[in-house]
């Protein structure tokens, strides 16, 4: 049998990191090192490995058993939302729940994506549409509201986002006719990236496509 590494493609993202002098640059990358091992190390006390091929079914319940027990023994852990939404991705997908009729484990993976926040949404709407019918319709009632409220809540944020970006090409625009200082073609064409993919509005038509589960 053949396995993925647990620290392979692990999924890290930094966190903010608050340094007393920001431009000392050897701090923050000291900060960020740590981050990163202190996640490694969250992996390592998982010990869940993900299969490639066909597995016994013993493993995924040995997998669900582990990242239950993880969850509930680390209530307070920065990266719990980074981890709740990448493994119960590979509880569904890569141990395959999500093509069984344990619909009760589906749903708690379910909830774990919505309650990381997860911007897994594709994802997200097969497990509602695979719930639907199969649980207490006064659950999926409930999984539905809590995902378009968290949908709408990542809109809102989208939206803060895509003003503060306006407002910097702005200011940057107001810099060079007053000084003629010139931003480099690269970071404009960042945030002008940036602003594109927010003014698609993805997420309005998720909402709507899971509103109509």
């Amino acid at each position: 049998m053949q396995f993925h590494s647990k620290l392979y493609g692990s999924g890290f993202k930094p966190q903010p990191i608050n340094l007393a002098n920001n431009a000392n640059t050897t701090k923050f990358f000291y900060a960020l090192k740590a981050q990163r091992a202190h996640y490694d190390e969250l992996l390592e006390e998982m010990d869940i490995l993900f299969p490639l091929e066909n597995f016994p079914e013993e493993e995924r319940i040995e997998a669900d058993r582990k990242y239950r027990s993880f969850v509930q023994s680390h209530p307070n852990e920065v990266f719990l939302p980074i981890i709740r939404s990448r493994y119960s991705k590979f509880m569904l997908v890569n141990f395959r729940l999500l093509e069984t009729e344990n619909y009760e484990q589906i749903k708690y993976y379910t909830n774990e994506l919505i309650e990381a926040k997860s911007d897994r949404h594709e994802l997200l709407i097969k497990c509602l549409k695979k719930l639907k019918g199969n649980i207490n319709v006064n659950e999926f009632n409930q999984l539905q509201r809590h995902t378009v409220d968290i949908l709408k809540e990542q809109q809102e944020t989208e939206t803060t986002q895509l003003i503060i970006l306006r407002n910097k090409i702005e200011e940057l625009a107001v810099r060079y006719r007053e000084t003629e200082e010139k931003p480099t073609r690269s970071f404009v064409d960042e945030l002008e990236r940036q602003i594109r993919k927010l003014e698609e509005n993805t997420i309005a038509c998720i909402i709507e496509e899971v509103e109509t589960i």
